[in-house]
């Protein structure tokens, strides 16, 4: 027997993005951050926003998250 309601309404909204739109979300939006942060960070560099004298702290920092992003316990 095939019930008359959408998946939508026996599931419910809150079902289908819990269970199944939000990693995809999660997903898609840290390719785009990944993109974006090289970027960023070229952009800071090019325009001369970190002086000379910050520069490693500046790549130190980059690099540390970087690491994080990276690391399978970001969790």
């Amino acid at each position: 027997m095939r019930a008359n309601k959408s998946d939508l309404e026996v599931l419910g909204a809150g079902t289908l993005v819990n269970g199944g739109l939000a990693p995809l979300l999660l997903i898609v939006a840290e390719l785009v951050v990944h993109q974006r942060m090289r970027l960023v960070v070229g952009t800071f560099v090019k325009r001369g926003l970190v002086p000379d004298e910050a520069r490693a702290r500046f790549d130190a920092a980059i690099a540390a998250a970087i690491r994080l992003r990276n690391s399978p316990t970001k969790q």
